[in-house]
C-alpha cells in the first residue's frame, strides 16, 4: 500500500473486500450505481440455482443504514455487479 496517497483516494480490491469479510472485519463499501454506503457484514455464498451465479459466485451481506424498514431488519444481500463496490475502507481500533 503507498502510505503517501491520501486516506481519501485508497480503494479496497474485491479480493481484499473479502479477505477481510472472511476474516470477520466489517468493511464500508461504496456504491456508485446505488450513490450510497453501506456496512459489508459478511461474504454469502450464492444459490446455484440463481441466474446470477455465472457472474459471481459470492454476495455481499449488508447492513443499510434505513434501519429496519429496509430488507430484513435492515440487512440484505448484493449479488452479481451489484455486489462489486466502487470503493471500500476497513476501519480499525488501534490501541495505543
Amino acid at each position: 500500500m503507498d502510505m503517501d496517497v491520501a486516506a481519501y483516494d485508497r480503494e479496497l480490491s474485491f479480493d481484499q473486500v473479502a479477505t477481510c469479510l472472511l476474516s470477520r472485519i466489517p468493511v464500508v463499501v461504496d456504491f456508485n450505481w446505488w450513490s450510497h454506503s453501506v456496512c459489508g457484514c459478511d461474504l454469502v455464498e450464492l444459490d446455484r440455482s440463481l441466474e446470477l451465479y455465472d457472474v459471481n459466485r459470492w454476495g455481499i451481506r449488508i447492513w443499510n443504514s434505513w434501519r429496519d424498514s429496509w430488507g430484513t431488519a435492515g440487512m440484505g444481500v448484493l449479488a452479481g455487479n451489484k455486489a462489486r463496490p466502487d470503493g471500500a475502507s476497513v476501519p480499525r481500533v488501534t490501541m495505543g
